[in-house]
C-alpha cells in the first residue's frame, strides 16, 4: 500500500491514530457482494511491522483490561488462523495467558472440537484444540465483519464446556447495534478499538459515481 507519514512513536494511542489513518485511504477490493478492506494488519500485504503490532495490541488490551495488575479469571485467549495470531499473541502477553489457536486443519486428536465457519466470502472447518472444561477464555481477533468466525468460535467453547470473557477486535465493520444483539447472543461483552465503515459510491449516487468511500471511527464497547 502507499506509504504515509504516521503519527509518530509506538504509543498506544499514536497506533491507533497510524491505523485510523491508514484505514481511510486502504485499497478496496471487491469479493463478490463484499468489500474486502486491505491493510497489513488485516491481510499481511506486504508486510506486519511487529513494533506496530505490539502497540496495537497494548491498545485493544487497554479497552478490556486497563490496570493489567489487576487482569483475573483470563485462562487463555483464542484467534483463529491467521491474520488474527501476531495481534492475539500480544494480547495474550499483555495478559498473561496461553494462546489457543483454532486451525483450518484437522489433527485429528483426543478432545479435538471441529466446527463449521460460513464467512461472507468462504467456508471452512475450524478445529479447536486444548479447551477445557470450566475455563474462562477471551476471543481476539483483527476483523469483527459478519460475526460468522466468533459465533464459530463461541460453540466451540459451549461444546467443550468452557466460558467465554469477552471478545476484543482491533476493527469492526459491524454497527455497534447489531454487535450488541451479537453480544446478547454470546451473553458476553464485545470491545472494537475502531470502526469502518465502507460505502458503496453507485448506490450512493444512483449509479453516477463508481468505487468505494471508507469512513473510520473509533469503536465501541457492547455488553449483553
Amino acid at each position: 500500500m502507499t506509504s504515509i507519514e504516521p503519527p509518530s512513536g509506538d504509543s498506544p494511542k499514536a497506533a491507533k491514530a497510524r491505523l485510523k489513518h491508514e484505514l481511510g485511504s486502504a485499497p478496496i477490493v471487491s469479493m463478490g457482494d463484499y468489500a474486502y478492506v486491505t491493510h497489513p494488519i488485516l491481510d499481511g500485504f506486504p508486510f506486519i511491522e511487529p513494533a506496530y503490532v505490539t502497540a496495537l495490541a497494548s491498545a485493544c488490551a487497554d479497552l478490556t483490561f486497563p490496570d493489567r495488575a489487576k487482569v483475573q479469571g483470563v485462562d487463555g485467549v483464542i484467534t483463529v488462523e491467521a491474520m488474527g495470531i501476531p495481534l492475539a499473541f500480544e494480547f495474550a502477553q499483555e495478559v498473561r495467558a496461553p494462546l489457543f489457536i483454532a486451525r483450518k486443519k484437522e489433527y485429528k486428536t483426543p478432545g479435538e472440537i471441529v466446527v463449521r465457519r460460513r464467512t461472507a466470502y468462504s467456508e471452512a472447518n475450524l478445529s479447536f484444540n486444548g479447551l477445557e472444561e470450566g475455563k474462562n477464555y477471551w476471543f481476539v481477533d483483527t476483523l469483527l465483519s459478519t460475526g460468522s468466525t466468533l459465533k464459530a468460535s463461541m460453540l466451540a467453547l459451549k461444546l467443550a464446556g468452557a466460558k467465554v470473557g469477552g471478545s476484543v477486535f482491533l476493527v469492526s465493520k459491524m454497527e455497534e447495534a447489531q454487535a450488541l444483539k451479537l453480544s446478547q447472543m454470546t451473553a458476553s461483552p464485545i470491545f472494537a478499538l475502531l470502526t469502518l465503515h465502507v460505502m458503496d459510491a453507485a448506490k450512493e449516487s444512483g449509479g453516477e459515481a463508481h468505487g468505494y468511500r471508507v469512513r473510520v471511527s473509533d469503536g465501541f464497547h457492547v455488553r449483553a
